[in-house]
């Protein structure tokens, strides 16, 4: 599809699965959780992409049905503070194209950033890529406590964006986008599977065809 007679003066990205892929380094974080909680099961790589954006009352029963209830705070507490060490030294690995094409997108509109990660982790992110340059304002779930969908409203509302449009690969960001009645691009190549979506690429620098 060709969007060239739309111009968009903000475009928002969802982070895993979309910009870059740190499947690996989250597994580790969960493992070592794991053994110092004294359990012998452990997550792969496949998993951690598997659990990103789910809800935790959703996530235990479904990945940690062994975890107590009582303890999926303090367990998800500790997740949280070793994951943003191993995220700054380790990292993630960016999809193809993705530095060259956002630097192409930002000489020509604004970029933002909007994920269901815990806090810091998008700070993390930009530290470890070097994109303090590129993106103009981001919003967590981990730092507001609100869905995906309020914080899409955030970012819409505190940039005063008046043609948005999001660009995920979950179902979660399809509703979220829905919600705030924005157009939905599907990053075909990350973790989920989205049936609906205004539209498609199939590796990051489509964006561009669609722009």
């Amino acid at each position: 599809m060709s969007n060239n007679d739309i111009s968009f003066d903000g475009l928002i990205f969802d982070l895993d699965g979309t910009l870059w892929d740190a499947a690996k380094t989250c597994s580790i974080a969960w493992n070592e959780v794991l053994a110092e909680y004294g359990y012998t099961q452990r997550l792969t790589e496949d998993n951690a992409r598997s659990l990103s954006g789910i809800k935790l009352e959703i996530m235990f029963p479904q990945y940690f049905p062994y975890v107590p209830k009582s303890q999926y705070d303090i367990f998800f507490e500790c997740y949280k503070n070793k994951e943003p060490y191993l995220m700054k030294t380790l990292g993630g690995k960016l999809y193809p194209d993705v530095l060259v094409t956002l630097k192409l997108l930002n000489n020509k509109t604004k970029l933002f950033i909007v994920s269901n990660c815990v806090d810091g982790y998008i700070e993390n992110f930009i530290n470890y890529n070097n994109f303090q340059n590129i993106f103009i304002d981001y919003e967590s779930a981990g730092k507001t406590g609100l869905e995906k969908k309020d914080n899409l409203k955030l970012i819409i509302e505190r940039n005063q964006i008046k043609n948005s449009i999001y660009i995920g690969d979950t179902i979660g960001d399809y509703e979220a986008a829905n919600y705030n009645s924005i157009p939905f691009i599907y990053a075909t190549y990350g973790f989920g599977y989205v049936p609906n979506f205004t539209y498609k690429i199939d590796t990051f620098s489509d964006i561009i065809k669609i722009l």
